[in-house]
């Protein structure tokens, strides 16, 4: 049916169809069957085959096919012509004014209504379809030739066809063939025309304003979309954008966005005739193209051989990483037939002699010769190359590899040599070894472990850990199955043997166990065992001497203790109280460092230390956290003394002297690595009248003495009402000696 003209369409478009057939982004072509030529045509068909209107119009259909597909072009025709047919779907060839083939797929109907025979047709170009195809299928032989390992891949499905709906009148039956949804925007009266269609292709109802469009633009594409809508209205002839929408069940649809954009005299957007196609199935061919592209790039360049790829007449076009790496070339000058420069000169004339019969005979090449390598040195390498061919049987390339014999034969003395070693080192080396399988079963195992065992060398070979060493084998057989899921070493560890089993002889190893690769695949996991029972023992005797040091010091703190209160018998008895307490606070620190053998000092474990005196362990009062820090032993002492500074004057003025107060010590750790600090916050609260001290005493001199000359870090005091708040950053560097893995 045929609606009113709309003058600001123009006077060429007098209804909606032929407004629609003139400014159709895909081209159309309207003809008289029985005479064979074309009645008109749109701008589009023009710009596809290259011809004007008047050139169109004097040819005769069959003019621009190509000759291989006339005669079935002249039976479809004579088709329609006889009645015998009311259209047709077809891809063929045509052929442009420039004399360059172009792939089309060709939806043509009758049109009623009309004297004579007349047909419309939608003719869309392919050659970008057939391209991603014949790329694809290219590089799914390359890499099956290339990986024999891998499954062949499955052709990508071209697309879906439907049978085309019949119409009455020139513009819905075009619409319907094409499979493309034409529409019409109004952007003075923001509506949208279009055809029945563009539901199919979204699922929804009929879109009045370009709003409800956008509501089903995908997210991610929502703002690309509005924004080239946008730009076209504004100055452009042309819109075209390929972007997804969401489906109204759920899937989501990529469509490819072409309008014409219409301006009136002054220059504004009046019309915007658009078509959009669903493009979901060659979005998916590119994606599976530009997947295999890089699956075969990958695979390519991580071979140990050179490779290389030539077209069917042997110039060479893509070499893969490794033959850039080995000659020190690019490809400008290795191109074509550019390798000739790194080939001997000696065998140069014979592989051109043998590659040129291989081109003319299409049989595969092989071939030892060497070549030169970015050293200066020509190294043997031996040549394979094989044809690629077409469905049709045609050769389209060749694909070669170069394979480095002397490094295959360096290898070989190398894998003698390493395994030589190795019999060496299980033989000779004063360490136990032995190499396990999955399931626990020694591999090989030398005589260091096998006496430990008490069984001989032979005896151990194919059996497990549970049978000849129980005592160790829920242990050892753990740590050997983290090797094999990790495919890392394991930190040593200490076992010891059974006493009962060897006369209450006790002994101790150290254990470390590590993975033995093939490729990235562990085959085995190794062993190796150093026994420690000397210096078990001599660590004993250490904290035996370590216990009588703690013991001695004490006693000579205990003796300074003494002597203080002796001599300051004049001074009130506050004094006498603040002298012994920071001693006893130098007591306690001196006493966690000796059990940890002057190690360090865990700082949460310093802080309850220094405040048990005040509140007892459990105390809900008290609140001590924060990451797993380990002290230096100076910084234990001194950051001891301040803990002790704070809890006398918290529980003498402050929050601990009130049986409601409460206490928060926590600390964190900032910064990156290389700069990191460690921010400890003394927070009191439930305290009564808190005040700001008039002036300093020795216990806040000595505080800020430590914290920012010892400790080089900064200190600052908010004196609140309820209690002070006091926080300390010091560099990490002068307060942890490692971070604790907690």
């Amino acid at each position: 049916m045929y609606l009113a003209g709309d003058p600001e369409l123009g006077s060429g478009a007098t209804t909606t169809g032929d407004f629609l057939f003139e400014h159709a982004p895909v081209a159309m072509a309207e003809a008289d069957v029985r005479s064979r030529r074309l009645v008109r045509v749109n701008a589009a068909f023009q710009r596809l085959l290259g011809y004007d209107e008047g050139e169109l119009q004097a040819k005769v259909i069959v003019d621009f096919v190509h000759p291989d597909d006339r005669s079935t072009t002249e039976a479809q025709l004579s088709d329609l012509m006889a009645g015998r047919s009311t259209g047709f779907e077809a891809e063929k060839t045509y052929v442009r004014k420039d004399g360059s083939p172009v792939p089309v797929c060709v939806r043509a109907a009758l049109i009623k209504g009309h004297q004579g025979v007349r047909a419309v047709a939608v003719v869309n170009d392919l050659s970008e379809q057939r391209r991603a195809e014949h790329e694809l299928s290219a590089r799914e032989q390359e890499l099956a030739e290339t990986a024999r390992r891998f499954d062949r891949l499955n052709d990508v499905q071209r697309r879906t066809r439907e049978e085309a709906e019949r119409s009455a009148e020139v513009a819905a039956a075009a619409q319907t063939l094409a499979r493309t949804s034409i529409y019409v925007y109004d952007p003075e009266s923001d509506t949208i025309s279009e055809n029945s269609h563009l539901a199919e292709v979204t699922g929804y109802g009929t879109m009045h304003r370009l709003g409800d469009w956008l509501s089903i633009v995908h997210p991610d594409d929502c703002g690309g979309v509005r924004d080239a809508v946008t730009a076209a209205l504004d100055h452009e002839a042309r819109f075209e954008k390929r972007y997804r929408i969401r489906h109204a069940d759920g899937r989501v649809v990529w469509i490819n966005d072409v309008a014409t954009i219409l301006r009136d005299d002054r220059g504004s957007a009046c019309r915007w005739v658009g078509a959009i196609t669903d493009v979901s199935e060659h979005q998916q061919a590119e994606e599976q193209l530009q997947s295999r592209n890089a699956d075969f790039e990958t695979l390519a360049d991580h071979m140990p051989a050179l490779c290389w790829m030539a077209y069917g007449d042997g110039a060479i076009y893509w070499y893969n990483r490794r033959w850039y790496e080995y000659t020190g070339t690019d490809f400008a000058a290795m191109q074509g037939w550019g390798w000739r420069q790194v080939h001997h000169p000696d065998t140069l004339g014979e592989v051109e002699r043998r590659w040129t019969e291989s081109l003319r005979t299409g049989r595969e090449f092989e071939m030892t010769f060497p070549l030169l390598g970015w050293d200066g040195i020509y190294r043997p390498f031996l040549t394979r190359i094989v044809p690629v061919r077409n469905q049709a049987g045609e050769i389209v390339r060749w694909f070669g590899t170069n394979t480095d014999v002397d490094a295959l034969k360096r290898t070989e003395d190398e894998l003698r040599l390493r395994t030589a070693e190795l019999e060496t080192l299980l033989t000779s080396a004063p360490i136990s070894l032995a190499y396990f399988d999955r399931s626990h079963r020694f591999i090989r195992v030398n005589r260091e472990l096998a006496e430990i065992n008490g069984r001989p060398v032979a005896a151990h070979l194919g059996r497990t850990l549970h049978e000849l060493a129980p005592h160790n084998a829920a242990t050892l057989g753990s740590a050997i199955d983290k090797v094999f899921d990790t495919g890392m070493p394991m930190r040593e560890f200490e076992i010891a043997n059974d006493p009962a089993s060897q006369a209450g002889a006790q002994r101790h190893w150290m254990v470390g166990l590590f993975p033995v690769k093939t490729g990235h695949q562990v085959t085995a996991a190794g062993l190796w065992m150093i026994e420690i029972s000397d210096r078990k023992a001599a660590e004993d005797r250490e904290k035996l001497l370590a216990r009588e040091v703690d013991h001695r010091a004490k006693n000579l703190l205990a003796v300074i203790q003494s002597i203080v209160q002796l001599s300051r018998d004049v001074e009130p008895d506050s004094f006498r109280q603040s002298v012994i307490g920071r001693i006893q606070a130098l007591s306690r620190a001196h006493s966690l460092l000796a059990d940890a053998r002057w190690d360090g000092v865990e700082l949460s474990q310093l802080a309850t230390e220094e405040l048990a005196p005040y509140v007892s362990i459990g105390d809900k009062r008290l609140h001590v956290g924060g990451p797993p820090i380990l002290l230096r032993p100076a910084a234990a002492q001194g950051l001891g003394l301040v803990l002790h500074e704070l809890a006398t004057n918290a529980a003498k003025y402050g929050a601990l002297k009130q049986a409601t107060g409460s206490l928060d010590i926590h600390w964190n750790v900032s910064g990156s690595d290389g700069a990191e600090q460690i921010d400890i916050q003394w927070a009191e609260h439930g305290a009564r009248d808190v005040v700001r001290p008039q002036k300093q005493g020795f216990g806040s001199t000595m505080i800020r003495a430590t914290v920012e000359r010892q400790l080089r870090g900064h200190l600052s005091y908010d004196w609140r009402s309820d209690g002070a708040v006091v926080t300390m950053s010091v560099p990490a560097e002068h307060l942890r000696t490692e971070r604790v893995d907690g």
